[in-house]
C-alpha cells in the first residue's frame, strides 16, 4: 500500500530539486519517481496522450485530467507514491 503524492511546480529546476531530494531520502528505492512535463507528457500535443502518460504514472483518471492542465500551461508534475507510513515525509520534501 502506497500514498500518492503529487505536486504541481511552475519551475522545472524546483521540480528537479524535489525530486533529488527525494533520491537523497532514498524514496527511489521503494517505489518510481515520476515527472511529467509538455515535452514528455505529450508529443504530439494530444490531451488524450498527455492523460495517458499521467494514467501510466498510476494517478487516477480523474486526477489525470486535472494534473493535465496544469502540464500544458508549462507546470511539471512530480508524482511519488510513498511506502505506507512515509507519505507525510514526501509530502514535506514535495512542498
Amino acid at each position: 500500500m502506497s500514498d500518492e503524492i503529487s505536486r504541481m511546480y511552475d519551475n522545472p529546476v524546483r521540480a528537479n530539486a524535489a525530486v533529488d531530494e527525494l533520491k537523497r531520502n532514498e524514496y527511489h528505492r521503494f517505489t518510481d519517481i515520476y515527472v511529467t512535463t509538455q515535452s514528455n507528457g505529450s508529443q504530439s500535443g494530444s490531451d488524450d496522450q498527455l492523460v495517458a502518460t499521467l494514467m501510466s504514472a498510476m494517478i487516477l483518471k480523474s486526477r489525470a485530467k486535472i494534473y493535465a492542465e496544469g502540464v500544458k500551461r508549462g507546470g511539471t508534475l512530480v508524482t511519488v507514491h510513498a511506502p505506507f507510513g512515509s507519505g507525510l515525509t514526501a509530502a514535506a520534501i514535495l512542498d
